[in-house]
């Protein structure tokens, strides 16, 4: 029993990738639509990057200063105490 419990990880696993892979194959096989469809997804892909990159950037500023923050007001360092 209880090594069959530890197979279900690998098996799932694997399957999932599989899944994966048959999913990415199909949706790669389908029409690219009209020349309409491409221009909207063309502005909506410009659109989610720009969002994306001015995200990355905001949440990059506030991770260094929270970090800055946490490493002034922090008495010890943990790993020593």
């Amino acid at each position: 029993m209880e090594a069959s419990v530890w197979l279900i990880a690998p098996i799932s696993a694997l399957l999932s990738i599989l899944v994966g892979a048959y999913l990415y194959y199909y949706v790669n096989k389908q029409s690219s639509g009209t020349k309409r469809m491409q221009e909207i997804s063309t502005a909506i892909r410009e659109g989610a990057n720009a969002f994306l990159r001015r995200e990355y950037t905001i949440l990059a500023i506030f991770v260094l200063v929270v970090a800055t923050l946490i490493g002034i007001f922090l008495p010890s360092p943990v790993w020593l105490s």
